[in-house]
């Protein structure tokens, strides 16, 4: 897989992401972003080695939940 599909394929999850935090926390666009883009969830999906990137965007959304839970940033 080339380098360019897997950030496409980032990039998909990660608009996709989006949405379901501003959903599940009642937060803004910009909030929901800050959540996303500095949790260690977006590290690994962007780190080709942990291939995170091949699993759906909810898989992901519940690995994102678990994370920010253990760190007080989601309710």
């Amino acid at each position: 897989m080339s380098e360019n599909d897997i950030t496409y394929l980032t990039n998909s999850i990660a608009s996709e992401l989006i949405p379901l935090i501003m959903e599940e926390v009642s937060c803004s666009r910009i909030e929901a972003m800050d959540k996303l883009y500095n949790s260690n969830t977006y590290r690994n999906l962007i780190n080709p080695a942990t291939g995170l990137y091949y699993q759906s965007t909810l898989y992901v959304f519940e690995y994102l939940k678990d994370e920010l839970k253990r760190v007080n940033k989601f309710s």
